[in-house]
């Protein structure tokens, strides 16, 4: 039978515990013998487990942490009483979405800081027609949900209380409204980012020009990736002496600019048969090989294997793992204008007559393979 604990506060006379916690190991994943620890308002109270069950003994009203081992529990404790949790209250409930995952399996693998499997915790089950999946004893921590050895979904667990759960759905995201997936990009980084504005005369005589404006950037916004670019190119006024001389003016605008993931896509790209991309402009999105993405990449690199402007790209694809770049370039050489010049000892004179302008913003609110 157990026995009652006396908790003796510095300066106050003995007085015996108004809170009983009972802690059953339903799942039987701890050992005889465990020490078991309650913590609330930064005290800790202990007890041992004894044929799959024991009771602490404390003083505290508010919310406990129950460790036992790697499995962490919470308590709420509104009153002084008793109270009962389960060590392995941790349940993963993972459901799908889709009709097309019956019979496809899932399984739940614990993961280090950087989304490495590690052997603490691996469970496989299929789905059948509920399309619903409980996983029970998970402590806390980073898991992969992997399904049907395509779609792999992340979860973070930081603290046990009820039930944690996420929704499936059959897509392999890259990135989806504000989350960079790191689990399977490394996260996105800017690319290739360059362009030009120039207003350009040309003749028999020396090429002059000016320079117009240029703007571009890329960015992580809360809820998607952004592209934005902008040149303007303005015709200036060109003086020369000289007769006889034939004089070309043109207007010229330029600009590139690319996202690409960090790292390569950690499951092979042949698995699948479309990348598919959500933005509010079109863009260009490529599938390559070779070095990791970097300054120079966009989605003309010689190591691209497929590339489109379509929403969704069929695959196509036997190589090994890719990576993923997405943007846009830019060229247009604009209005050109040619005149004879005819003065002697004199000046040729164009005046202005017109520009170039240029703007883009594309917000990337998805993109995913299938």
């Amino acid at each position: 039978m157990a026995r009652a604990a006396w908790i003796i506060p510095p300066g106050t006379q003995n007085k015996t515990s108004n809170v009983t916690i009972t802690v059953t190991d339903n799942a039987a994943v701890l050992t005889e013998g465990e020490v078991v620890t309650a913590t609330c308002n930064n005290k800790t109270f202990t007890s041992t487990l004894h044929k799959g069950k024991c009771k602490i003994y404390s003083t505290e009203v508010g919310t406990y942490t129950i460790s036992a081992g790697e499995y962490n529990t919470m308590l709420i404790c509104p009153y002084y009483g008793q109270f009962s949790t389960d060590i392995y209250s941790g349940v993963l409930k993972v459901t799908c979405i889709e009709s097309g995952g019956i019979d496809k399996t899932c399984q739940v693998r614990s993961c280090d800081e950087e989304y490495n499997f590690t052997d603490d915790y691996s469970l496989t089950q299929t789905f059948d027609s509920s399309l619903e999946l409980t996983f029970m004893g998970i402590p806390t921590g980073k898991y992969l949900i992997t399904i049907d050895d395509r779609y792999r979904f992340f979860k973070e667990i930081t603290s046990i209380q009820n039930i944690n759960s996420i929704d499936v759905e059959l897509k392999q995201w890259l990135y989806n409204h504000g989350s960079q997936c790191e689990w399977n990009t490394g996260g996105w980084m800017q690319c290739q980012c360059n362009g030009s504005a120039t207003t350009r005369y040309t003749s028999n005589s020396p090429a002059w020009y000016s320079t117009g404006a240029y703007n571009q950037s890329t960015s992580f916004t809360d809820s998607a990736l952004r592209i934005y670019q902008k040149c303007t190119s303005q015709e200036g006024i060109r003086r020369n002496s000289g007769g006889g001389v034939m004089y070309a003016c043109r207007a010229i605008v330029s600009s590139n600019s690319f996202m690409g993931t960090i790292k390569q896509i950690p499951i092979l790209m042949s698995k699948y048969s479309k990348t598919h991309y959500t933005a509010t402009k079109p863009l260009t999105i490529a599938v390559r090989t070779g070095v990791l993405n970097n300054e120079n990449t966009n989605t003309s690199t010689a190591t691209v294997l497929i590339s489109g402007t379509a929403s969704d790209i069929d695959m196509n694809i036997i190589e090994a793992d890719g990576m993923i770049v997405i943007g846009q370039s830019f060229y247009d050489a604009g209005y050109g204008y040619t005149y004879n010049g005819s003065t002697y000892n004199g000046t040729l004179e164009h005046s202005s007559h017109g520009n170039l302008n240029y703007e883009l913003t594309s917000d990337i609110t998805e993109i995913y393979l299938v």
